[in-house]
């Protein structure tokens, strides 16, 4: 079994458990927590780190505008609003992604 942590918040650590001796875990969030069973266990930690390009994002646009891609959306709010954003995140109980809008044109979510 592979574990991959997309959340944070020491998910990592907390799946440890569920991940073999000498599998593989990884994160594209953080590395951190207690992370000591994985060396007790000899897990392979990969830390990923995402630098997308505007092809990568041009075929993530596309793939959303064509409906094979969902994003979930907790929020839309203005850019104004920023600190209130901050907040919703900070509680962790939003399900999906907190979007700060630029202009109330463009509000297409």
């Amino acid at each position: 079994m592979v574990v991959a942590d997309l959340v944070g918040h020491g998910m990592l650590a907390s799946s440890l458990p569920a991940v073999r001796e000498g599998g593989r875990a990884g994160s594209i969030v953080e590395l951190a927590g207690d992370l000591e069973l994985a060396v007790d266990r000899n897990i392979t930690l990969h830390g990923v780190l995402m630098r997308p390009s505007r092809q990568v994002l041009g075929v993530l646009a596309a793939a959303v505008a064509g409906g094979s891609l969902r994003p979930v959306v907790d929020q839309v709010l203005d850019l104004a609003d920023a600190a209130a954003a901050h907040r919703r995140v900070e509680t962790r109980r939003g399900q999906g992604k907190v979007v700060l809008m630029t202009s109330r044109s463009s509000r297409s979510v």
